[in-house]
């Protein structure tokens, strides 16, 4: 018997985003394409229901290649925020240095690839 029933279950209505969001990188593992568009909405409504898994959302849509497409206009509003993936409340301002809040350091934002060591 196949774990991919149960997997598509759990990702569809387990109560704990954690289990959704693995179920959800399983499915994709499991199925690819096929499965594509549930997958995503999945991942999209785990990231919007607990911030505190855009690290693990983002690396699994890099991992769907251009399939992760539905996802952009989330990530790029992402990119904007100055504190993200659950760094700070959304109500709160952010007091995090740029260094530690998921930014680039100026010289990697300069483009010359160094880190300031």
């Amino acid at each position: 018997m196949t774990a991919l029933p149960q997997l598509k279950e759990m990702m569809m209505t387990a109560d704990y985003e954690w289990i959704r969001l693995h179920a959800a990188i399983a499915v994709w593992d499991i199925t690819g394409e096929a499965e594509a568009d549930s997958v995503i909405r999945t991942l999209l409504e785990v990231w919007e229901k607990n911030e505190a898994t855009a690290h693990h959302l983002v690396m699994s849509l890099d991992g769907m290649g251009p399939s992760a497409a539905p996802a952009l206009p989330r990530l790029q509003a992402e990119l904007t925020r100055a504190c993200r993936g659950g760094a700070s409340p959304p109500t709160k301002k952010c007091n995090v240095p740029a260094a530690s809040s998921g930014c680039a350091s100026p010289r990697r934002r300069a483009g010359n690839g160094s880190t300031g060591n």
